[in-house]
């Protein structure tokens, strides 16, 4: 959606600065008569903002445990911003909950299948100490090529961080499952907290994360 939203305000630019726009974006008639309308409706300065904000928000998503909340911030804030005059919206975040950010179901399901096979595999070829290290993550996500478990306070970060223990993982992962993928671990409550800096820098001015 972010990425249709970009080409979008790029079209905008495009029309509103460039007489030959209508060869260059090659659209239907009337789909360029319809967004040329739009862009009448938008100044350069906000076309610029939005792109600044989009490419933004894109960039946090990768490293974020919680998408939808960002996503969504991010369209009250464009939605709602322009009525806020006096007192700042809140949006309510307890403090205990930036520890508890669940993974959305898609990519739970995803990361709990291969690891599964993973740690199955581990078992089998009788890398138990390794096998008992990762059994302690229950939850990850897979992204942009990696497969991400989530950890809490270290959790068999010695064995983990070993050179040839991250090796044999990959190579299982590749070579015997086949999933083309690099396994990786993250801080649960550091992803978690960079997710609310994301969205109070998000928010801005008009809105107090609490």
């Amino acid at each position: 959606i972010i990425k249709e939203m970009l080409s979008f305000y790029r079209d905008l630019t495009l029309i509103k600065s460039c007489k030959k726009a209508k060869e260059m974006l090659t659209l239907p008639d009337n789909i360029f008569e319809k967004i040329k309308s739009l862009s009448e409706k938008f100044s350069n300065e906000k076309i610029v903002e939005m792109l600044d904000s989009l490419s933004k928000l894109e960039l946090n998503l990768k490293n974020s445990l919680n998408g939808n909340l960002l996503f969504e911030a991010f369209l009250i804030k464009e939605t709602l911003g322009g009525d806020v005059q006096e007192k700042p919206a809140k949006v309510a975040v307890k403090p205990e909950q930036s520890l508890k950010v669940e993974v959305q179901p898609k990519s739970q399901e995803s990361f709990s299948k291969v690891f599964g096979k993973l740690l199955t595999e581990l078992k089998n070829q009788g890398y138990m100490a390794l096998y008992g290290a990762l059994s302690e993550i229950n939850s990850g996500a897979i992204e942009n090529g990696f497969l991400i478990g989530f950890v809490s306070n270290g959790s068999g970060e010695k064995l983990l961080e070993k050179e040839e223990n991250k090796n044999l993982i990959n190579s299982i992962l590749n070579n015997v499952l086949g999933e083309g993928l690099k396994f990786k671990t993250e801080e649960k409550e550091k992803a978690a907290k960079n997710d609310l800096s994301a969205l109070g820098a998000l928010l801005g001015d008009k809105f107090k994360v609490e």
